[in-house]
């Protein structure tokens, strides 16, 4: 398991849950982060790791002529203009569920889903994260593979829990082994012996049966934040009996998210 990042000991279990129609119970999570200006350093390497490795920053950049900073900002990275602060408010609020999946419940999240884009201001389709768990004790059918839909609010009350839900079921239904095999086929391009091993491992439930869960999450700043964005939600037709509902929030996160991005051209 890679080194927990320090940006994820600001991520706080409020104890407080709400309930959906159906009566399904959603914790709230508060995201308190702090001005730490080398938290932030770190941080934003650690999300423009999920576009460039160092090695392919380094390569391209140079075959083009460019700054690594130029690169990422013209190139490769979401920007701040026409779709590209709604594309950077739904990477961040992926890549900020997927470190909670990942340091804090204890799932290997393959993060394969952003250096490829063809266009950084538009959004990668399909499952949002996957993450897998293999069972303490060695029975495989305890072993998890964990789907995730994430929803972001940054600025505006533009999302709720219920859109989520509703991609969640696409993910159990039709996406799952799609997810699979592209997840698969970019370790294999990355020579990811062990994550492909893993990978693999899930990739027919019917032979070697698993528990499937599926996730469904909202990311919201305080300023948008309304209960009834999670209270009006409901899950009583989700094809999946196994499910997770988390909803986080925290102060001004689009503002945090444009200064993620802004450091990760200057610390290249």
């Amino acid at each position: 398991m890679p080194t927990q990042p320090s940006h994820c000991s600001w991520f706080q279990d409020t104890g407080t849950t709400l309930s959906t129609v159906d009566g399904k119970e959603v914790r709230i999570i508060d995201f308190n982060h702090q001005q730490n200006d080398e938290i932030l350093r770190e941080w934003a390497t650690h999300l423009r790791r999920h576009y460039s490795s160092d090695e392919d920053l380094e390569r391209f950049s140079t075959s083009m002529g460019m700054s690594r900073s130029d690169y990422l900002r013209d190139i490769k990275l979401p920007n701040n203009t026409n779709l590209g602060p709604s594309i950077r408010s739904g990477d961040f609020s992926e890549i900020l569920v997927a470190d909670y999946i990942q340091f804090l419940m204890n799932y290997d999240v393959p993060r394969t889903r952003y250096d490829r884009k063809a266009i950084p201001n538009s959004s990668t389709q399909g499952t949002d994260i996957l993450g897998f768990k293999f069972s303490e004790n060695g029975t495989s059918s305890n072993d998890e593979l964990i789907t995730c839909e994430v929803k972001g609010s940054l600025r505006t009350a533009s999302n709720t829990l219920q859109k989520a839900i509703e991609d969640s079921k696409k993910d159990f239904e039709t996406r799952l082994p799609i997810a699979l095999n592209a997840t698969l086929q970019r370790l294999k391009d990355r020579g990811e012996t062990e994550s492909i091993r893993t990978v693999e491992r899930f990739m027919n439930q019917t032979s070697i049966p698993y528990k499937q869960i599926t996730g469904a999450f909202l990311v919201c700043s305080n300023s948008c934040w309304a209960d009834d964005m999670v209270t009006q939600s409901d899950s009583s037709d989700h094809p999946n009996p196994h499910t997770i509902f988390l909803a986080f929030r925290g102060v001004d996160l689009m503002d945090l998210t444009n200064r993620l991005y802004e450091t990760a051209y200057v610390t290249a």
